[in-house]
């Protein structure tokens, strides 16, 4: 009797285990399903892009004293997915940046000639066309900001000239930013492998969605120096890349709103330092001269908190939520300023296509010449004062500096402050233009000016 339970309960265990390794392979087989059945579905709207590109003809100088020339033409590669049947491609910027011709090829192996619509270098983003195709397969466009890290993505695309590869992976992370791989960055980080070549293709969910764009991996280099893939790949979120896209469509390039200040973290040592509960924010370091944020009163020093009641957690937040806002839309923020908090509205502005050209020309607007030492200074406001870490708000800075000039001989530079001239104080543009005309050519005279954090002296003449 002992023994026949023994062998029913030996004869039940073995079922048990039985069972389980095969509940452990139908698991397994629905995940298997569930990769084929996406492949199935987005491989088609995938396709594979050569470009070829004009030379560097500054190559021409490595190449010419041997008495060889370049390549007239270069040649590259990635990938792109179709996003509507008129036959509009996403791609990266990088894939087709200064394409002299772009061919793709779909994945029933149909090749088009594609033009350029336009490209955002800023967001690494494209957008082509074929035209003269029929029955094009459209990837669907999914939501990124619910994807959540561990979740299983599949990247598609053609690394190394592999046309139709598809790799898997989870999510590893959200919201990678200070890669320095583009101006706006919130990327999607995957352990799907991408290589080079992968770069424009979609990155999936099992739902069989584009959750990104995948851009760039972290590689390491074999003994060639060739790149491949360590497990870190990067991937644009595709809510991101709506915007830019439908921008592209429709205008050819990008509008991005714009505030018009320069901001950083929040770190540690300055959140104590400006007695704040937490380092959570972005701080105000610069208020661009005629900008929107000037217009309405933020200051160098304030701690943006809030945007439209959300909370701001970094600088790259607040830059990229503002990039994305409509020129013209009004916004308030919540600040601290200085340990109190206050709210401040603004008209949200168009974002120049040239920041450091507006700079100048915004501070050259309130400069003055002083055409004899061939300069032009601004005098120092609160707003300089407090943005330099000077200690006196007077003084003059210098803006520009003309080649040839006696202000450029005597080693002067733009962003110097001056502080004596000729041994005596200098107050403002005006005494400083005064003192200059009093100065008798040839005469060298000493001038004290602040740089980095520190006065030294010059000697100049007219």
């Amino acid at each position: 009797m002992r023994k026949t339970a023994v062998i029913i309960m030996l004869l039940l265990l073995s079922a048990s285990v039985h069972a389980e390794e095969l509940a452990g392979i139908d698991i397994l087989r629905s995940i298997q399903e569930a990769f084929t059945s996406v492949a199935a579905e987005v491989s088609p709207a995938v396709v594979y892009i050569e470009v070829k590109s004009e030379t560097d003809k500054r190559m021409s100088f490595f190449f010419g004293p041997w008495g060889f020339e370049p390549p007239p033409e270069q040649e590259g590669a990635g990938s792109g997915f179709i996003i509507d049947p008129e036959g509009y491609i996403v791609t990266n910027a990088h894939v087709v940046a200064k394409a002299k011709e772009i061919k793709v090829t779909l994945a029933d192996e149909r090749s088009f000639g594609a033009e350029l619509i336009g490209m955002d270098p800023d967001s690494d983003l494209a957008l082509i066309r074929i035209q003269d195709a029929r029955d094009l397969p459209v990837a669907r466009l999914g939501d990124s900001d619910r994807v959540r890290v561990g979740e299983w993505a599949l990247a598609i695309g053609s690394p190394f000239g592999l046309q139709q590869t598809v790799t898997a992976g989870i999510i590893s992370a959200t919201g990678r930013t200070n890669m320095g791989l583009a101006n706006y960055e919130d990327f999607i980080q995957t352990d799907a492998s991408i290589n080079p070549g992968n770069s424009g293709g979609p990155l999936v969910n099992l739902d069989g969605e584009v959750i990104g764009v995948n851009s760039a991996i972290r590689s390491g280099s074999d003994w060639m120096s060739k790149p491949y893939n360590v497990g870190i790949g990067f991937a644009i979120p595709i809510n991101m890349a709506r915007r830019v896209i439908a921008d592209l469509r429709e205008k050819g390039g990008v509008v991005r709103g714009w505030l018009g200040v320069s901001i950083q973290n929040v770190t540690d040592e300055m959140a104590r330092a400006m007695n704040l509960k937490e380092n959570k924010g972005a701080l105000v370091a610069e208020v661009l001269p005629g900008s929107p944020a000037e217009k309405s009163g933020f200051e160098v020093g304030d701690v943006v908190l809030e945007m439209n009641g959300t909370r701001v957690k970094d600088a790259n937040e607040l830059k990229n939520r503002v990039a994305l806002l409509v020129p013209g839309e009004r916004v308030e923020f919540l600040v601290n300023r200085e340990g109190r908090q206050s709210r401040i509205d603004v008209t949200i502005g168009e974002r120049p296509s040239d920041l450091t050209a507006y700079y100048e020309k915004e501070r050259r607007a309130e400069s003055r010449a002083v055409a004899s030492l061939g300069l032009e200074v601004q005098n120092v406001d609160p707003q300089l004062a407090k943005e330099m870490g000077l200690d006196k708000e007077e003084g003059v800075i210098i803006t520009r500096v003309l080649r040839g000039s006696p202000a450029e001989k005597a080693g002067l530079r733009s962003r110097d402050v001056i502080v004596q001239f000729d041994r005596r104080e200098v107050k403002s543009a005006d005494e400083l233009e005064k003192m200059a005309e009093r100065v008798v050519e040839g005469e060298p005279v000493l001038v004290l000016v602040w740089r980095d954090g520190r006065t030294t002296f010059l000697v100049i003449e007219k």
